[in-house]
């Protein structure tokens, strides 16, 4: 039979009143007065444009009479819906007419019972419900009892079960399935109504109204859908098959495949959660979706003898790792896409804001309940690995103390989409955000130079200058930058495109807590109060500070943004990343002009050129953008006091002594300050330095200092020293002309 428009027959209603003349006397009544309307072919007929008929009954009039005393009385009623069709079915709902479902007087209410059509209950006192014997053909659900009677008795059965409607401002409850035309007398549903109560209900009139509605060719039109509609390739997906058919008895099952284009058909591994209409969680493995493509999936119901079909995508997500600065450059502001980190898979939608930077505008999720991840510079911001702990999921584990002074790693993992991860600052600034950093000021700002943020993404900036990224963001939705109250603004950030959740917080003395009451998300920044990070805050009670600190120890939120920072975005030498490297436009071999304000930066026959500080001892370097795609200094280095672990590319601390006027010395702590330049054993693995009364020369350093230790005398040919005395995020240059015991450092690049 070909498929037919469904169209909407009969609607009748069915009104219940409950009168109570004494404290001890209650009569209830229900009729069911019928309506016939033809919704959607705006016609009184009965007969569709296809030659179908449909008609709706019910028996004119219910009395439900209750007497209570102080004992509870129950009260059973019946009634009767009666459908009559010649279409190839129809479907039959229950639903009130009101936005409430319990019978209602003047100033008091007979609660409906607490039971549904799928788990109907017994009936308490003071409520009221209705069932169909659970034999009644075409019926949707199985739960209610198998026989009811009409009752009224100071003995309630408790072992009848029975339901409320939906209220109107609910979807209507489907009643019925029939997949054919009806017997010249139609199919008879009996509803019974049922009330117990006693004298502690007030007497009173007590009404409202049960709607019954008939959709006719219900069954004409089979369908299948899937959510999601696409899955990612190479990764196992969860996916809901939902059928348009309505199983008559909870044992519906059905076969559900998949297959490959041009494969062969697999069975997946599904589980029904629903008969009204079935449903079917099911898991699709990694290896069945190894190509971008559309794929079939096929449900089929033997008992039915139905096969449903529709079609699955399988696509592959760009990685947030391949991301350039380019393409979102390229974006326009409110641009959205969706980008996959290939650490864990997860996808997160990136966002265009008004700033002009590439935002996630989720929550970072990474984060292993059972396993330790390993972050390299190869999909991670960080120079050297980074091991990601096991997250905790609950109780009050204490992390460390609030300055996070030990520097101890810890990750919370919510198991909420939307509120992510928590991570304390050391752990989301992949160990380069120590608890002992402090900033020169408020504005002149010390950064963490790594993060758990995938490769070619970072922190934010934080603080109080006005180039820092949560003050700008601020700024570019119209905000002051400064930390006030602003429900105004703060709930232009909950909102589409920025999407900042409320989305809580992990204490530093164990436990997680504050969800759908504050959001805070992580900076980079240090301030200069030891043991204090800059953070972005909002609260429900209106608090929005983009300015915002904090103990290091927190477990707050991580927002990464598109690393589009150029040479011409630093400062500092430890700001260096080979991100910013790759950013900065490479200049012809011919280029000789330099550009030193980046007015020139996407011309290449300039020299991109910055004069940058490095915050061991302030001095500054003039380093440059060069042919071979390096940035290099190209100022020797005269650094001749201590450095340190998280400012130098070093893991050494170094002690410094003053020998003469001109003499200054990094030393070991065996060292006597005696230059070597012999390969005595005496001098072997000595460190020295040497300052020039020239300062155009820097310093001199012999190998072992330059490579803070890890030059040895053993190393031999081809060995590379692992650390320098370069600032943190540059390093030695390589080369086999260095001198074993002395080298004049002349240029360092990251």
């Amino acid at each position: 039979m070909a498929s037919h428009t469904k169209w909407r027959a009969y609607t009748t209603g069915v009104a219940v009143f409950a009168a109570a003349f004494l404290i001890t006397f209650l009569a209830a009544s229900v009729f069911i007065p019928v309506s016939n309307s033809s919704a959607d072919t705006n016609s009184s007929s009965n007969t569709s444009a296809d030659g179908y008929s449909l008609s709706l009954s019910a028996t004119s009039n219910v009395d439900l009479n209750l007497i209570v005393s102080h004992v509870d009385t129950m009260t059973v009623s019946l009634g009767n819906i009666n459908v009559q069709t010649t279409s190839p079915g129809y479907k039959l709902y229950i639903g009130m007419t009101g936005s409430t479902t319990s019978l209602n007087s003047t100033s008091n209410t007979i609660p409906a019972t607490t039971g549904s059509l799928i788990a109907p209950v017994s009936l308490t006192r003071g409520s009221w419900g209705y069932a169909i014997p659970s034999n009644t053909t075409h019926l949707v659900s199985s739960g209610f009892n198998s026989e009811y009677a009409t009752i009224s008795s100071n003995v309630p059965d408790t072992s009848k079960r029975f339901a409320v409607p939906p209220a109107s401002s609910s979807n209507p409850q489907l009643l019925a399935v029939s997949t054919s035309a009806t017997s010249a007398a139609g199919d008879d549903y009996p509803i019974y109504y049922g009330v117990r109560a006693n004298s502690d209900t007030p007497a009173g009139t007590y009404t409202n109204n049960v709607m019954f509605t008939a959709v006719a060719d219900a069954a004409a039109t089979e369908t299948m859908t899937l959510t999601p509609s696409s899955v990612e390739i190479n990764t196992a997906n969860n996916i809901v098959v939902k059928t348009s058919l309505y199983a008559t008895t909870a044992s519906t099952n059905a076969n559900i495949t998949f297959t490959p284009q041009g494969g062969t058909a697999s069975a997946l591994s599904c589980t029904k959660t629903s008969s009204t209409p079935v449903t079917y969680n099911c898991t699709i493995p990694a290896n069945l979706v190894s190509t971008v493509g559309t794929y079939a999936i096929t449900a089929t119901f033997p008992t039915y003898d139905k096969t449903y079909n529709t079609n699955l995508t399988v696509v592959s997500t760009p990685l947030m790792q391949d991301f350039t600065a380019a393409q979102c450059n390229a974006m326009t502001t409110n641009q959205s896409t969706r980008l996959k980190d290939s650490r864990d898979n997860n996808i997160y939608t990136i966002t265009k804001l008004a700033d002009g930077n590439c935002w996630m505008t989720e929550n970072l999720r990474l984060g292993n309940s059972t396993a330790t991840i390993t972050l390299t510079s190869n999909d991670s911001d960080v120079t050297s690995d980074f091991v990601l702990p096991v997250a905790q999921t609950s109780g009050s584990e204490a992390w460390s103390d609030a300055t996070n002074s030990t520097n101890s790693k810890h990750v919370y993992a919510t198991g909420n989409a939307t509120y992510g991860n928590y991570y304390n600052w050391y752990t989301a600034t992949a160990g380069t955000g120590t608890g002992t950093m402090t900033s020169t000021s408020a504005t002149d700002l010390l950064n963490a130079t790594s993060s758990v943020c995938p490769k070619g993404w970072r922190l934010p900036d934080g603080g109080q200058s006005t180039k820092m990224s949560f003050y700008q963001l601020d700024k570019a939705y119209g905000g002051s930058g400064g930390n006030r109250t602003d429900t105004t603004q703060r709930d232009k950030f909950m909102a589409s495109p920025l999407d900042f959740p409320y989305s809580g917080y992990a204490l530093y003395v164990g436990g997680a807590g504050a969800q759908g009451i504050y959001g805070r998300w992580w900076s980079r920044s240090a301030t200069a109060i030891t043991g204090y990070v800059y953070d972005f805050t909002i609260t429900s009670d209106g608090i929005f500070e983009p300015q915002n600190y904090v103990y290091a120890g927190y477990g707050f939120s991580v927002r990464c943004l598109a690393d589009t920072r150029t040479l011409f975005g630093i400062d500092k030498m430890q700001e260096m990343t080979p991100q910013i490297v790759k950013n900065t436009t490479t200049p012809l071999a011919s280029a000789t002009q330099a550009d030193t304000d980046g007015s020139h930066k996407g011309d290449n026959s300039y020299v991109p050129q910055r004069t940058l500080t490095d915050i061991r001892d302030s001095k500054t370097y003039q380093v440059r953008k060069l042919a071979d795609g390096n940035i290099w200094m190209t100022q020797n280095l005269a650094l001749v006091g201590p450095f340190y672990p998280d400012q130098s590319d070093s893991d050494v601390t170094w002690n410094k002594v003053t020998s003469g006027a001109n003499q200054t010395f990094m030393l070991t702590a065996s060292d006597d300050g005696t230059w070597c330049l012999d390969d005595s054993s005496t001098c072997i693995n000595k460190s020295t330095v040497l300052q020039s009364s020239n300062n155009n020369y820097g310093a001199y350093y012999n190998w072992f200092a330059a490579t803070a230790g890890t030059g040895t005398h053993a190393l031999t040919a081809n060995n590379i020293a692992s650390s320098s005395i370069c600032s943190k995020g540059w390093i030695l240059p390589t080369s086999s002309d260095f001198n074993l015991y002395i080298a004049n450092i002349t240029h360092g690049l990251p």
